[in-house]
């Protein structure tokens, strides 16, 4: 009775072993630790089981049901495959992901690097930008397009004759995504074009090299580390010669793989730097494509693009109730900047913790 109920109960261990290394795989948790421990003891059971047998204990007359008589693989074989399949696969996976870092040329840290840099600069904002920036931040159409439960698009433009690459809405923006940086639930990406217009200093000053930083930051993203892009051929076509189109198609690849529980925010900063006669055709078709994804992506996605001064291409792209006006600094009861900076961060920090509505 004793050594039976040793028997069913090492069979049973190996039967939980494996529905828990299914569920596992459905969350996509790092395994290995676990899968180890739970290898070592299966092996262990498994041992106890033969020396059983070895010591002339009863058989059972019906085929092992470790293995059968169509030679099936053992618990234990399958659990040891599976592993090894997993790992292999995460190899590769880590492995091509390297490859396409290399190949996109630009960093992911740049986003926090211009964050940074713009909100130093910020602090030193005359009176006239920081009520700018508090019509924005309070503005209805801001407030809305955080509140909402649902995937949205906001094209925000100042009446502003400042010449600086830094404007108002240049600092708001900043603060919007290091905010949403401490969420564990919200994928924030940034990219301030005003910040890389300079060919000497960047090997992408254009809307190509926006793509590729939106790419590189989403494959960085801690919130989702199980992102997945084969590194073939057609991969380094699509990186190296196929131009906004190639990576535009990358870029939806990677983002059809967040679950639909994900929230992104897509935050591109000042693309009137990228409206300039060299530039503009692709930065037409880059925002073109982007607003073509977000639009059809499964999960949520919040898209805000700014211009700090009047655009004149890319504003046609979005749809006359998602473009935002915020007017020069003489606005009527506007004037508190310390206050709308609070509702502002109030605000993204419900977005931060998912309790958008």
């Amino acid at each position: 009775m004793h050594q039976d109920f040793q028997t069913h109960q090492s069979e049973m261990t190996m039967e939980n072993g494996i529905r828990l290394l299914n569920v596992v795989e459905r969350t996509d948790q790092k395994v290995d630790h676990f899968m180890n421990a739970l290898l070592e003891a299966s092996k262990y059971e498994m041992r106890c089981r033969w020396e059983k047998r070895d010591l002339g204990q009863q058989q059972d007359t019906t085929p092992d049901r470790g293995r059968n008589s169509h030679n099936q693989e053992s618990p234990e074989e399958k659990l040891k495959t599976r592993l090894q399949i997993m790992r292999s696969e995460r190899a590769r996976r880590d492995s091509s992901m390297e490859q396409i870092a290399h190949h996109l040329g630009v960093s992911p840290a740049t986003a926090k690097e211009d964050s940074r840099y713009t909100l130093q600069e910020g602090e030193g904002f005359s009176v006239k930008l920081q009520i700018q920036a508090s019509a924005f931040i309070g503005s209805s159409a801001v407030q809305d397009w955080l509140a909402s439960g649902e995937t949205s698009c906001l094209f925000a433009q100042a009446d502003s004759n400042e010449s600086d690459h830094v404007s108002a809405l240049s600092f708001v923006t900043s603060l919007l995504y290091q905010t949403l940086q401490t969420s564990s639930k919200v994928i924030s990406l940034l990219y301030a074009c005003g910040l890389h217009t300079d060919c000497y200093r960047d090997p992408f000053p254009n809307a190509e090299g926006m793509v590729r930083s939106l790419i590189a930051q989403l494959l960085h993203a801690p919130q989702y580390s199980g992102l997945w892009l084969v590194f073939n051929d057609n991969t380094l076509q699509d990186l190296e010669g196929g131009g906004i189109s190639g990576l535009c198609k990358i870029f939806e690849h990677l983002l059809s793989q967040l679950p639909q529980s994900a929230i992104l925010v897509l935050l591109v900063d000042s693309i009137s730097s990228y409206e300039t006669e060299d530039r503009v055709k692709g930065t037409c078709r880059a925002m073109s494509s982007l607003i073509h994804i977000v639009e059809g992506a499964k999960c949520t996605v919040k898209l805000l693009v700014t211009s700090s001064g009047m655009s004149s291409y890319v504003r046609k792209g979005f749809r006359e109730e998602d473009i935002l006006w915020v007017p020069d600094a003489d606005v009527e009861g506007v004037n508190d900047f310390g206050y709308a900076m609070n509702k502002l961060q109030q605000r993204m920090r419900a977005v931060g913790s998912g309790d958008i509505v």
